[in-house]
């Protein structure tokens, strides 16, 4: 059993005199990574999959693209959720009944991936 500790921090200064101030913690129990740390080359004409349905009751996905030029999309089932731009990290959850993959945009990217199952939602 090992625990993540996202942290989200936001602020900003303006010469105005209203703030904006955004922070959040969450301490969460997680299983050990149900994929320990791995490398793939995401390539342009098919997806990769990196969480299939019967993985868990949801997880935790860590991608980071380790291209310098190229971006990744992050797709959920047949639709596209995110993009994980050159040399960018992306930390999100999703459910098990989802599949998750990625494709690259314009040439193969290489990337590492992994996730982390947990029981419930907290």
């Amino acid at each position: 059993m090992a625990n993540l500790k996202a942290t989200i921090s936001l602020s900003t200064s303006s010469v105005s005199s209203e703030q904006f101030n955004f922070s959040t913690t969450k301490l969460l129990s997680v299983k050990n990574p149900a994929i320990q740390t791995q490398t793939a080359d995401v390539a342009t004409g098919s997806d990769t999959d990196i969480v299939t349905p019967a993985a868990s009751s949801a997880a935790y996905v860590w991608v980071y693209n380790k291209d310098t030029t190229n971006y990744v999309s992050v797709k959920l089932a047949t639709t596209a959720l995110l993009r994980v731009g050159p040399k960018e990290t992306s930390f999100f959850c999703v459910d098990s009944s989802r599949a998750c993959a990625l494709r690259a945009d314009t040439a193969t990217c290489k990337v590492e991936f992994g996730y982390f199952t947990f029981d419930v939602y907290r």
